[in-house]
């Protein structure tokens, strides 16, 4: 399991101290409401940004993502993602001349190898790619769908087949300018929206 994330709390808000006095005992309610709308922006952030440089839906990265919310006894918030690495085919790939794969947006590059990739059709339906083991690897052994109780040695035509892995999508969040951009956002969420909170409560409002 892999995981990021970014912690949001009142430690951003330095420049608003004098103007959160004014506020009182309803202070906490303030920054703590300005707190969890930066991070719901930043979830946000994260399927769109990740999915701007990778080849990945911001649906399937936010639905990795969960938020933990600030409150009037915790003013903090963290946006997590969360999850395993993925098949490389979560990501792109084409086939046709050779079977190619890009987990990054730019060219795609050939699954070259000794085994050979292949495109198989699993008994569930799922199309994928796929690569014998290679003799002497731990996992080299006969597949499990040979006949049971038919004897045969290991050959290049039994031995057991796998996937091709990709990273997990914490893993691609994490590029240096998607979490540049998730914290330059963030905090200028959690100043905007607390200078908001500040003037409804000094209006009246709850």
């Amino acid at each position: 399991m892999i995981d990021v994330d970014v912690r949001i709390d009142a430690s951003d808000i330095e420049g608003l101290k004098k103007k959160l006095k004014k506020l009182g005992t309803k202070a906490p309610t303030a920054m703590y409401r300005a707190i969890n709308a930066a991070a719901s922006g930043a979830k946000k952030d994260m399927g769109k940004e990740t999915s701007a440089r990778y080849h990945i839906g911001s649906r399937t990265v936010t639905d990795t993502v969960h938020v933990t919310k600030a409150n009037k006894e915790s003013l903090k918030a963290v946006v997590r993602s969360r999850g395993n690495a993925r098949k490389l085919s979560d990501y792109k790939m084409t086939t046709g001349r050779g079977i190619k794969a890009a987990v990054k947006k730019g060219p795609t590059k050939s699954l070259d190898g000794d085994p050979k990739a292949f495109m198989a059709t699993m008994k569930n339906g799922h199309k994928d790619a796929f690569q014998r083991y290679m003799f002497g690897h731990k996992k080299a052994k006969i597949r499990s769908t040979r006949k049971p109780g038919r004897k045969q040695a290991l050959n290049k035509h039994n031995i057991a087949i796998h996937t091709f892995p990709g990273p997990a999508i914490p893993s691609i969040i994490k590029n240096d300018e998607t979490m540049e951009i998730i914290k330059k956002n963030a905090s200028e969420t959690l100043q905007r929206r607390l200078e908001h909170e500040i003037q409804n409560i000094l209006q009246g409002g709850r």
